[in-house]
């Protein structure tokens, strides 16, 4: 069951990521990062355990890499510029951060 609620929080929390991410360059990305880590942190806090964070992951990661893929009309959410790669890239290490964090 943390399992499953790991993995709902985290395709939420992605989702959200998604959306905040090219709102305002820098401001954007720290709203979408830091908003990630925290929720990652406070699963482990509220489940005491690191699946909840596992299925954050999953569900943070489906959510984000399949709006960087094409679309049915070739639209992206996450585009090829320096706001969507720091959402890849700098939103995987702390979501891998804040697995690794003490629950």
């Amino acid at each position: 069951m943390k399992f499953l609620v790991g993995i709902l929080i985290g395709a939420l929390t992605g989702i959200l990521a998604v959306l905040i991410h090219a709102w305002g360059f820098p401001l954007g990305i720290l709203i979408a990062v830091s908003g990630s880590y925290v929720v990652t942190y406070l699963l482990g806090q509220y489940f005491g355990s690191r699946i909840a964070k596992i299925g954050f992951a999953i569900g943070w990661l489906s959510i984000i890499l399949r709006a960087s893929l094409f679309g049915n009309s070739d639209e992206l959410l996450v585009s090829n510029n320096l706001a969507g790669n720091l959402l890849l890239t700098l939103g995987f290490l702390i979501v891998l951060i804040g697995i690794g964090a003490r629950v």
